[in-house]
């Protein structure tokens, strides 16, 4: 189904567009934190514990920004479909 016939059968409503992609900000925070923190090249002969889990953070992090910048294009090029 197109995204225009997706929509339709709705008979009232609005399409927002100005809170797309508004979880990249938080995301991007969290990247630039852990990438801070793993700066220090001391840190894992320091507390190999804290590195591994900063390592994993960061590459959460990373995947959640990956698919919150995909979620955003798949809504942008919709919405240009459908005219907005």
């Amino acid at each position: 189904a197109t995204p225009a016939e997706l929509i339709s059968d709705i008979k009232q409503g609005f399409y927002v567009t100005d809170l797309i992609g508004s979880g990249v900000n938080g995301v991007t925070g969290d990247l630039n934190r852990f990438a801070g923190v793993l700066e220090d090249a001391q840190l894992y002969a320091r507390d190999p514990g804290q590195f591994e889990r900063t390592s994993a953070a960061l590459a959460k992090a990373q995947k959640e920004l990956d698919a919150a910048e995909e979620e955003w294009l798949r809504l942008e090029l919709l919405r240009e479909e459908i005219g907005g």
